[in-house]
């Protein structure tokens, strides 16, 4: 699954996707300018329909076909107010649940949402935005497996950066090797025993044969923007600390060549 931020004013007219998010209030009217914008395009057929559903709760979203949008879908949704509802933050991560579980139920493949809970509603903008990329991030490929798109529409620069930082902050940890060993232990790990193979079997002189190969893996995976492992290696230049690894892997293998041949 792909997300994209998109810095539109309204998501309905301007984003090229099947499905998207739509505020309303107890009546079912949009109650935010986006929302509004997508009623408009929409044509009155939508609006009918969302006044012909009962009440939303909150927590739950609804769909609607996209009558005259481009989109082919519109999911309706009650945002909370940050301080009139009791645990708002906790309604709005379920509202976005909501919204991922009928992307699955109608197998929808690409979704534009605002930002949920700004303005009107009250939610800090920092929390809004932050429970919506953590909702994205962490639900989404078990509630939506169908979705491969998500455009996040942010009307303004404030709310890209907000978004920005709560994606860097959802990235997982680096987990890559710190030191020789460490590099040397995850290379035993992910390469094929017939690699592993041919490393052992290569004379020592001619390990410069690896440099377009498993080398170049090292230096654009391992080495890439990792300054603690080209510290370890002691090289300042990445075909120098790729070598190193290189070097120590095969040193380490004339000790296995028993193991590796069983």
């Amino acid at each position: 699954m792909k997300i994209e931020k998109k810095c539109l004013a309204y998501a309905s007219t301007q984003s090229m996707v099947e499905a998207i998010v739509c505020s309303v209030d107890l009546n079912g009217n949009p109650d935010t300018p986006d929302s509004r914008e997508s009623f408009k395009v929409g044509g009155k057929e939508l609006e009918v329909f969302s006044h012909g559903r009962s009440s939303i709760s909150f927590g739950h979203a609804v769909i609607a076909p996209g009558f005259n949008l481009q989109n082919k879908w519109v999911i309706l949704v009650r945002s909370p107010h940050y301080t009139h509802e009791a645990e708002s933050e906790v309604v709005l991560r379920r509202t976005w649940q909501s919204i991922l579980r009928l992307c699955a139920e109608t197998q929808i493949q690409s979704l534009a949402v605002p930002v949920i809970g700004v303005g009107l509603f009250e939610f800090p903008r920092e929390t809004a935005v932050n429970i919506l990329v953590e909702v994205l991030t962490q639900d989404a490929l078990e509630l939506a497996p169908d979705l491969e798109l998500i455009h996040a529409c942010l009307p303004l620069s404030h709310f890209e950066l907000d978004f920005d930082a709560a994606m860097k902050l959802s990235e997982p940890a680096d987990q890559r090797p710190r030191t020789v060993e460490a590099a040397v232990e995850c290379l035993m790990k992910e390469m094929s025993k017939s690699a592993l193979k041919d490393l052992t079997a290569l004379p020592e002189d001619q390990l410069h044969q690896t440099h377009y190969g498993l080398a170049a893996g090292i230096r654009n995976d391992m080495l890439h923007q990792n300054p603690a492992l080209y510290k370890a290696t002691g090289c300042r230049h990445r075909d120098d600390a790729s070598s190193v690894i290189v070097r120590a892997l095969w040193t380490h293998l004339q000790n296995k060549t028993e193991t590796l041949l069983s």
